[in-house]
């Protein structure tokens, strides 16, 4: 299986990139996985929630090669996302910030996209 992609991002009229994507290609096992997460406007954080959304949901594909590309796995990869952005802003404070996340997995001839989550930090004080 082959998959060609590109991609590109933008910053529009913000002064920083909130956008982060992560492509995991295994040609060996007929998968692919394609990431993307734009950091919420308004969320002072909203770069730093859309990379650990980013690298979480892609390390836990990673680890997680043998588990099927379905539902339960991304219901998985998401709970683990959420507790990463929970500490990240605990580690900041308390520090409000949220993301959003699609992405598509093809195992095999099987074509799943998922998304748009909604990731936001919670304020427990």
């Amino acid at each position: 299986m082959e998959i060609r992609y590109a991609t590109i991002s933008k910053t529009g009229r913000r002064h920083n990139n909130e956008d982060a994507y992560k492509v995991i290609d295994m040609p060996q096992n007929n998968q692919f996985m394609g990431i993307v997460c734009d950091g919420m406007g308004g969320h002072s954080f909203g770069e730093t929630a859309s990379e650990t959304v980013c690298y979480t949901i892609s390390d836990f594909w990673k680890k997680h090669i043998g588990m099927p590309d379905c539902d339960s796995k991304v219901k998985l990869a998401c709970k683990k996302a959420s507790c990463a952005i929970d500490k990240k802003s605990s580690e900041l404070h308390h520090a409000e910030m949220g993301t959003t996340m699609v992405m598509v997995s093809i195992f095999g001839r099987t074509i799943q996209k998922y998304g748009s989550r909604h990731f936001a930090s919670k304020d427990d004080g």
